[in-house]
């Protein structure tokens, strides 16, 4: 099982119960996020030191998506079929 804790950056939750944590935590275990508080214990986890950084469980990069979606071929066909006309550009310049 691996594990990864974010250490100690400026939490975003989004979670209007838990709210943000200035100075927080984020487990992720096997990929999938499982616990977001202060202080949590590492476990054996490998730990990313994230001091001074914006963390936000669970935000996707939609600028990478967008370009991997253009490399998949089965999304490609989906892709050009909705894509705009001006968007054209914008698109050949989605980069990893």
């Amino acid at each position: 099982m691996s594990a990864i804790l974010v250490r100690g950056g400026h939490v975003v939750t989004m979670d209007p119960d838990l709210g943000d944590l200035p100075d927080g935590d984020v487990l992720v275990r096997d990929g999938r996020i499982v616990d977001v508080a202060p202080n949590l214990p590492a476990g054996g986890a490998q730990v990313v030191e994230a001091a001074g950084r914006v963390v936000v469980p669970g935000l996707v990069d939609g600028h990478r998506h967008a370009w991997q979606s253009l490399r998949d071929p089965q999304a490609r066909g989906t892709a050009r079929r909705h894509r705009h006309r001006r968007s054209r550009p914008v698109v050949r310049g989605v980069a990893p």
